[in-house]
């Protein structure tokens, strides 16, 4: 027979597939999509099996064999290879490693195993006897190497196998040398080896209780009798839940299953998260608006003609987007087909998923990175088995293996969260909408802050425009008041955080027993220390920015890489007590409500409190029962919230964004207090927004108090028209890091002259030049822009760059291609 040859795809930054052999014992477990392990240098990887062939006649090549297979099914259908094969071209990264992203947590658990070899038995003999072999001599006089020798031989001698590279490093301890390990490696005296132990997460199971048949004698004792009675009154139930009701222990019922009247078994049963697991909110029944009504309209008859299609739902801040999105998802079911929810934020799924539940009941289920291994694995083995008919989650869950797929919702489609910050860079709500072209979906994006380049799709008719002009409710729109903190200075005669307008209107909700949201976008206490007497910032030592004060911690952070000093007594560089720290942060704001409303309940949400499995539901949901009177907290606050008795909106610091060098400033800046705004006056009363700004006259803050959306996107798209950025032109960023900035800009040198050197037409290469964060987590950053009117030219101009750069054996390792970024920061 032909040897089978396989073509595995690695999670490494490598653009190629890699062949490897299959043994014969292997061949009927090797299917298209199985993972695999793999040998790839002087490692194990788990791999991804894409395609089997038959070796031709004159095959003589020496390949490395598969040296195991994980699964028994495929665990990525044909639709996911496609959509990943498809993304992995898109974004022009490996294809192994955008499968990896859409198989997260399932990697195998390797081990790595230490054995003596039979030259390393004979190496051990010859220096523990009186004549050395010369080649041997080197080996002699090493104490580190001839220790771990002993080691690995005297474990071959008790247990018959090799030891464990964990267990070896710790009975050496300190000695251990992991260059001698090496050196017994090379020299062949010593063979390490990495092997799967376990094939990665596993179906979650459960102790359940019964009763067995026809054994009706009485029990011995009360507990005993509590148990028997708890299962005759309700059958067969957890054992956790029948020890609670019974009130016995453990021992009893394992007496009572030794006698053979209880019957314990293990079950399969998926581990739920803690918001699947509460009861689910009290199903209530809306009646949509004519607006409303026209929307779902419009997108039932989208999903009956069973062809793809995308609208952008832009609908204003409490128009009842949500309401169209699930009566929409109950369209596609009662078709028989199944529906994908995207949220931008992990914090928004809690209390939409308890909504959800209380409509779909099981046939719902959660996706997103915040869940155990083992919560993730169960939901996604109950959406391949095809138990689950709605899938609610964050940007992953686009690869969530759904068949049927009929809706695509993408709410809040706008939020640069859809974005990954890491390779593989891709974008959840692009991948979404191309999920949908490939299954004949509908995808529906929604947003009261439109992208532009959704905006721009809708305008050119790419897209289906759906509009939710007016809020719900008699409240209507709050109101929004500017607060020029220039003209505060003036008139107060010195800065303040919070200003009268504010300070006033915080007191008025207090008095009422109404809640606030107060919105300040930096964490910490103090965002800079600055001494007084030479101007030196006290910098981060690895990244280009200023140190944040948190004063409840006791030290200076950086914000980008975690690094950590204690307060300084005085300046490290002249040795002057007197230091400033300056700027506020969510920290500071919060101690000052605290002191100025002294008898308010004030909460801070940011990523420094949001730290804890369910942290972020508790605060949420304590906020949502009024036990919170004023929420202080950072863009965790802004988005897809309702909160029926907020009636103040309090932003600070509106314009800080504004400052960036980003081409994308201004549009996060509106979108961001336009969707804060939109959290308050959604109940019964009326409600009121106070921007603080020193650029209140900015026409991205205006519009935002206007509620002008039209006006902030004609603006602009007239700039990004004339500069020649997303959405008029195809933007991608190449960044080249290296902890010497001279090998940095060499290498972004090479970067841009190998992108100029293609002659694609239409290409316009910008740079090299320092990014504005020029150095971060200790390395130094270069950047070229890529512009171009064609997508597919300039993914081939990329691909083909880092080909030549592969041919050129230049340094890769830190090279990143971010096609379509939502910063270039």
């Amino acid at each position: 027979m032909s040897p089978v040859l396989a073509s595995v795809a690695v999670p490494r930054p490598v653009r190629r597939l890699f062949t490897y052999l299959v043994t014969p014992d292997l061949v009927p477990r090797c299917r298209p999509g199985v993972r695999v392990v793999v040998p790839f240098g002087r490692r194990r990887l788990t791999g991804y099996l894409l395609e089997l062939t038959k070796a031709p006649p004159s095959f003589h090549q020496a390949l490395k064999p598969i040296e195991a297979v994980l699964d028994e099914a495929p665990v990525l259908d044909p639709a996911m290879l496609e959509l990943t094969r498809w993304a992995a071209d898109y974004y022009v990264v490996s294809r192994g490693e955008m499968i990896r992203a859409a198989l997260p947590g399932m990697q195998a658990v390797l081990e790595s195993r230490v054995d003596l070899t039979e030259a390393g038995r004979r190496a051990r003999e010859e220096i523990s006897g009186a004549l050395i072999n010369p080649k041997h001599s080197r080996l002699a006089k090493d104490a580190a190497a001839r220790e771990i020798l002993d080691r690995v031989a005297a474990h071959a001698a008790d247990r018959g196998t090799g030891i464990r590279l964990a267990d070896l490093r710790r009975r050496i301890g300190a000695r251990f040398r992991a260059p001698a390990l090496r050196r017994l490696v090379d020299e062949g005296l010593l063979v390490q080896a990495e092997i799967a132990v376990d094939s990665g997460p596993r179906p979650g199971r459960q102790e359940m209780a019964r009763l067995a048949e026809g054994r009706a004698e009485a029990p011995r004792g009360a507990r005993q009798k509590s148990i028997l009675e708890a299962l005759a009154r309700g059958g067969a139930r957890p054992v956790p839940e029948l020890l609670r009701e019974s009130g016995a222990g453990r021992a009893t019922l394992r007496a009572l299953a030794a006698q053979g009247r209880v019957i314990l078994e293990s079950v399969e049963a998926p581990r739920l998260p803690p918001s699947l697991e509460a009861p689910p909110e009290p199903l209530v029944v809306l009646h949509p608006t004519p607006a409303q009504q026209q929307a779902i309209g419009a997108i039932a008859d989208l999903l009956a003609s069973r062809r793809f299609a995308t609208c952008l739902l832009h609908g204003v801040t409490g128009s009842g987007k949500t309401e169209v999105y699930l009566r929409s998802i109950d369209s596609v079911l009662a078709s028989g087909r199944k529906a994908l929810y995207l949220v931008p934020e992990i914090a928004l799924t809690p209390l939409l998923a308890r909504r959800m539940r209380a409509r779909f009941g099981e046939r719902l289920a959660l996706l997103h990175s915040a869940l155990t291994e083992g919560e993730r694995f169960d939901a996604w083995r109950g959406i391949r088995e095809g138990r689950i008919d709605v899938v609610l989650g964050a940007r992953s869950a686009v690869f969530a293996p759904l068949a049927d797929l009929g809706l695509v919702i993408v709410d809040e489609e706008h939020d640069g969260s859809y974005k990954q910050a890491e390779s593989p860079r891709y974008h959840g709500r692009d991948l979404a909408i191309v999920r949908a072209r490939m299954a004949g979906a509908v995808a529906v994006l929604g947003s009261a802050t439109p992208s532009m380049e959704s905006f721009y799709q809708a305008t050119r008719g790419k897209y289906r425009l759906l509009t939710l002009p007016d809020r719900i409710g008699a409240a209507g729109l709050p109101r929004i008041e500017r607060v020029d903190m220039r003209r505060e200075f003036e008139e107060v005669g010195h800065e303040s955080i919070l200003s009268r307008r504010l300070r006033a209107a915080l007191g008025e909700r207090l008095a009422r027993r109404e809640q606030a949201l107060i919105l300040l976008n930096r964490r910490g206490f103090s965002t800079f220390a600055l001494c007084r007497a030479c101007g030196t910032t006290i910098g981060c030592r690895r990244c280009s920015i200023p140190m944040t004060l948190h004063l409840h911690e006791e030290i200076l952070r950086c914000h980008y890489c975690d690094d950590r000093r204690p307060i300084p007594a005085a300046c490290p560089t002249c040795a002057s007590p007197a230091l400033h720290f300056g700027g506020t942060g969510t920290e500071r704001l919060e101690d000052r409500l605290r002191t100025e409303f002294s008898g308010a309940r004030v909460a801070r949400l940011d990523r420094d409190t949001a730290r804890g499995r369910g942290v972020v539901e508790r605060l949420l949901t304590q906020f949502e029962r009024g036990e919170i009177d004023i929420l202080v907290g950072t863009q965790m606050i802004a988005k897809g919230h309702d909160f029926a008795n907020v009636t103040l909106v309090g932003v600070l610091a509106a314009d800080a964004s504004l400052a960036l060098p980003d081409f994308r400033s201004a549009e996060r800046t509106f979108q961001l207090l336009s969707q804060v705004a939109g959290r308050s006056g959604r109940g019964a009363r009326a409600g009121e927004v106070i921007i603080q700004a020193y650029d209140a006259d900015h026409h991205a803050i205006r519009s935002a108090c206007d509620h002008d959306y039209a006006a902030f996107a004609a603006k602009e798209l007239a700039y990004r028209r004339t500069l020649r950025y997303p959405p008029c032109a195809a933007l991608s960023l190449v960044l080249v890091r290296d902890r010497r900035l001279e090998r940095a800009r060499d290498g972004a040198r090479l970067v841009a002259e190998v992108l100029r050197g293609l002659g694609t037409p239409g290409l316009e290469v910008l740079g090299p030049a320092p990014a504005p964060l020029e150095r971060l987590r200790g390395e130094y950053r270069i950047q070229v822009l890529v512009k171009t009117a064609h997508r597919k030219g300039m993914q081939e101009s990329l691909a083909e760059m880092l080909a030549a750069l592969d041919r050129r054996k230049a340094r890769v390792e830190n090279l990143v291609v971010d096609v379509d970024p939502m910063s270039t920061l």
